[in-house]
């Protein structure tokens, strides 16, 4: 769990178990940390709230997630001792497709270096005080999409087409695409809200295990040397024996 003041953010396996994370750190209220990513893996977002929900607090913490700066995923509003498991993106109203991390494969489009190509394999969570307005039912935050295939961020791509660098297809990075498709029927609340300030940022790195390794961020497992046979003591020297 990466946990900042009050709020904590983590990265799941499909059967919601948390993924190790490498070379924390914190800068003012940055922190930021590497997991080692799976080709093909699904991966579920979990947001926490970690204040007393006995207290009287004024406001609420809204989570803005960004995936490899290519767009956004619908916000979430948490209040005190709250959490939230983000599986993947609506489609429809009683469905939606898992985060999936994926290889930037050799039909990847290739663009020059931006902003958006040097943060493949990037997830930021920015939490924000916020006071909400006021509140209603709804079934997704978003509109049901014609092609469930075509999930796509603000910036109108497909989830996962987003161009890279020459270099991150060569090194074999990986980025999220949307996989498998589940049944979300959940009726959720849609808030208006109003930010006070930013309260807390999140970056998350992933990147493939062998590239962390190489990279000194996991450590290498330990190598095991084959066993050597022991040579075969030399024979005694001849000693010449004077004639009888």
């Amino acid at each position: 769990m990466v946990k900042l003041k009050e709020v904590a953010v983590q990265i799941l396996n499909e059967n919601l178990e948390p993924l190790e994370e490498y070379g924390t750190t914190r800068v003012s209220d940055i922190v930021s940390c590497t997991v080692a990513s799976e080709d093909g893996q699904h991966f579920v977002l979990k947001f926490e709230d970690l204040r007393n929900p006995r207290l009287n607090h004024q406001w609420s913490t809204a989570f803005d997630t960004w995936i490899d700066e290519d767009g956004s995923v619908p916000r979430y509003i948490l209040h005190p001792g709250g959490d939230h498991l983000c599986r993947g993106l609506d489609i429809s109203a009683t469905a939606g497709r898992r985060f999936q991390f994926s290889a930037i494969d050799g039909s990847a489009s290739v663009t020059t270096r931006s902003k958006s190509a040097d943060n493949i394999g990037l997830i930021e969570v920015f939490v924000y005080k916020t006071k909400e307005l006021r509140v209603s039912k709804c079934t997704c935050t978003q509109r049901p999409l014609r092609d469930p295939n075509q999930a796509r961020y603000g910036g109108g791509r497909p989830f996962g087409d987003a161009p890279v660098t020459r270099s991150s297809r060569r090194d074999g990075l990986h980025r999220t695409r949307l996989g498998d498709e589940y049944v979300d029927n959940v009726f959720l609340d849609c808030a208006d809200t109003k930010d006070i300030g930013l309260y807390a940022t999140f970056k998350i790195m992933y990147k493939p295990k062998v590239i962390l390794q190489a990279n000194s961020v996991i450590p290498l497992p330990p190598h095991r040397y084959p066993l050597r046979r022991a040579q075969d003591p030399a024979p005694p020297p001849i000693v010449p024996q004077p004639p009888s």
